[in-house]
């Protein structure tokens, strides 16, 4: 991980602190992830969900 995409990260981590409200937080890595998911395959926001399971549990 390079200097600005450290830093970016803290600095995000700091704005958007732990909440008892609402739902947990996704990493913007992980929105990141599923934006070009669908953009490059086409899918819908469920079917990158799915993708990336799979992705992050090595059933590739």
């Amino acid at each position: 991980m390079n200097y600005l995409t450290l830093n970016f990260t803290l600095e995000l981590a700091t704005v958007f602190k732990d909440s008892t409200v609402g739902l947990s937080p996704v990493p913007p890595a992980q929105l990141a992830l599923a934006v070009i998911l669908q953009a490059y395959t086409g899918v819908s926001d469920d079917e990158a969900f799915l993708l990336q399971l799979k992705w992050i549990e090595g059933d590739n």
